[in-house]
């Protein structure tokens, strides 16, 4: 196994002042699952590739399990790659596309039919061993690419979009076999996804990208509670962050004509930061805004402009002085065109500074 470091590694293309990767900085520990996650265009897949040796690194340095890899071959760096495309051989069985690489390093025939086999057991394809991959279902593929990278035994483990080609439901279904298998294995693996969906529900730690630059690295918990700036707010979570323009003044919030008292932790924070009368914006999740009784304090009336119903759920599209709102409330009831009380959950409230986006904290 093995930690890898990524120390201000930077990636341009020709003489342009443009860096598709920009000043990247990260530690990775050993046997950890690491998501990178971002728009397309981001630089996600460039910074793994810089990692795997498929690319070249403008400036900086990578380092694996303390050894410095800039100039290793993909072949010397220990490390195995699952593409999203799953790259099969169509002419080989199963068994052959499995132990293929174990083959071209001269091992042993024994030891290749021991770790095919073994590989093949751990993802439940010992049935498929004779098949041809045009044989296969998307997900017995998936699984054929991936015992395809255990037989090599790598520190590393260095996954792009792994998941992208199957249907929703099979996602689902191979996103906590991936998680499973990083159990059971231990091995440190780079995962890249532009879903924030497959990084929320399997990263150890997740890392936000935009414009080659990294906006946040923490926790899917730290990510989702508390997002360094507007961009990454917005972009992790379904339906996304409310994003609210505001004015801090006596203790309250100031929405157009509408006041709301705050808590003492948070009046406290805006006056600490210097916010008195100053212009900043409140943030707040769909859920974490509720259906009240009319008249409750700090309440106020809303006109569903929109209803979604999600099943046990529904996400009501409305607004508070002509500001788009998402509210995700547990009621099907609720049509289009109904008038309902709201109240936000202060608990949960943010603030974000209004002209460099970050977070108020």
């Amino acid at each position: 196994m093995a930690s890898i470091v990524l120390n201000h590694i930077k990636k341009h293309y020709g003489k342009s002042d443009s860096n598709a990767v920009k000043d990247f900085n990260l530690h990775i520990d050993d046997k950890e699952f690491i998501v990178l996650v971002g728009p397309s265009g981001c630089g996600k897949s460039t910074t793994l590739r810089m990692i795997a040796g498929l690319e070249d690194i403008s400036e900086g340095d990578i380092y694996i399990d303390n050894n410095r890899v800039n100039k290793l071959a993909p072949k010397d760096r220990d490390i195995a790659m699952v593409f999203q495309s799953y790259a099969l051989y169509p002419y080989m069985t199963v068994y052959e596309n499995i132990g293929f690489g174990l083959k071209m390093r001269k091992f042993k025939k024994q030891e290749i039919d021991e770790r095919v086999r073994h590989a093949a057991k751990i993802l439940g394809l010992e049935p498929y061993l004779k098949r041809k991959p045009k044989d296969l279902s998307g997900g017995q593929r998936q699984r054929v690419a991936l015992g395809r990278a255990i037989v090599r035994n790598p520190k590393v483990f260095l996954m792009d979009e792994p998941l992208s080609n199957l249907d929703a439901k099979l996602r689902i279904q191979m996103r906590s076999e991936i998680i499973k298998l990083h159990r059971r294995l231990n091995t440190t693996t780079i995962y890249v996804t532009h879903d924030q969906v497959e990084a929320m529900t399997m990263a150890d730690r997740i890392v936000i990208m935009k414009d080659g630059e990294i906006q946040q690295v923490g926790t899917p918990e730290e990510i989702y509670n508390q997002p360094a700036n507007i961009f990454v707010g917005s972009f992790i979570g379904y339906p996304g962050m409310n994003f609210i323009p505001a004015k801090f003044s006596e203790g309250s919030i100031l929405i157009e004509n509408s006041r709301f008292n705050l808590l003492d932790e948070e009046i406290k924070l805006l006056t600490k930061h210097h916010y008195q009368d100053k212009s900043l914006i409140v943030a707040i999740r769909p859920e974490d805004i509720h259906m009240a009784s009319a008249g409750t304090d700090s309440s106020f009336e809303a006109l569903i402009e929109i209803s979604e119903l999600l099943g046990s759920e529904s996400v009501l599209h409305t607004s508070i002085h002509h500001h788009d709102l998402l509210v995700k409330v547990f009621a099907s009831n609720i049509k289009s065109n109904d008038k309902i009380d709201l109240q936000f959950d202060f608990t949960k409230m943010l603030f974000f500074d209004a002209e460099t986006k970050k977070l108020i904290h």
